[in-house]
């Protein structure tokens, strides 16, 4: 359970990114200081993303493993 709010979390935190500067590319949301995910240099940015992206894997591998355990 907990693994899914992370997986919710990390989520979503990408997709309100992608959102807001898709929004200040076209126009029609105010410009902001948030860098592009993953393409401008912003080092806590990227940072952050790297490290929810790896919570991410590895609650899928710890999730792999479980169900692996489950089915021997």
């Amino acid at each position: 359970m907990f693994g899914s709010f992370i997986c919710f979390g990390v989520l979503s935190f990408i997709f309100i990114h992608a959102f807001q500067n898709i929004g200040m590319i076209i126009g029609i949301m105010p410009i902001t200081g948030i860098p592009l995910l993953l393409l401008s240099y912003g080092g806590s940015s990227v940072m952050s993303t790297m490290i929810g992206i790896g919570l991410v894997y590895r609650v899928a591998v710890e999730n792999a493993i479980q169900d692996d355990y489950l089915f021997k």
